[in-house]
């Protein structure tokens, strides 16, 4: 029987680095500086020590990913959090109640989560994913009816403003306003609802 060499385990720290940057970054652009700021903290502590493990070439692979997953919870559960608060400022929850509880109840989940400190980062992504997707849902049942209404309403003064010739009369704000109408359409019909609005 032919002996198999033994393979050198292969790991990329420069990737899973890369992929840990593009983590923060979210976290960041999702606000995490002001409205997370001990979590996201405690995460750079644990960024810095990862890096520091990397430069001395240790393999920091899995927990690479862990921490990488954990700026992404963070960053998609603040994400969700803002959703929240659109949907709140609207007004509209009753246009998806189911889905609007189900992003409420994972939230708060996600929230226990947290404060418990036991879960791993994947299954706070996997919680802050559900909230955020939900959230998301509910958005664009949102801006789809109010986009609706919005193209109704933009369709009937059109129609009154051809009737009196305003084209003609003032063709400047006339034309501007139909340019804008076609660009809402254009959104609308791509289902592009909150552009569309």
């Amino acid at each position: 029987d032919p002996v198999t060499p033994a393979v050198e385990e292969q790991y990329d720290n420069d990737s899973i680095l890369d992929a840990i940057d593009e983590a923060r970054d979210l976290a960041i652009e999702a606000d995490a500086e002001n409205l997370a700021p001990s979590t996201l903290e405690a995460l750079d502590e644990k960024y810095d020590e990862l890096y520091e493990r990397a430069e001395a070439e240790e393999n920091i692979v899995k927990e690479g990913k862990e921490l990488a997953d954990a700026y992404l919870a963070l960053a998609t559960y603040l994400q969700a959090v803002e959703a929240k608060e659109l949907i709140e400022e609207t007004e509209m929850q009753n246009v998806a109640a189911d889905l609007y509880k189900q992003g409420c109840e994972a939230l708060d989940e996600l929230e226990e989560m947290y404060d418990d400190g036991n879960a791993t980062s994947a299954q706070l992504l996997a919680k802050a994913t559900t909230a955020k997707s939900c959230f998301d849902a509910v958005l664009n049942t949102i801006y789809k009816k109010l986009s609706t209404q919005a193209r109704q309403t933009a369709l009937e003064a059109k129609k009154d403003a051809d009737s009196v010739k305003a084209g003609v009369a003032m063709k400047s704000e006339y034309n501007k306003a139909v340019e804008t109408f076609k660009k809402g359409d254009a959104y609308y019909t791509r289902q592009q609802s909150y552009d569309a609005y």
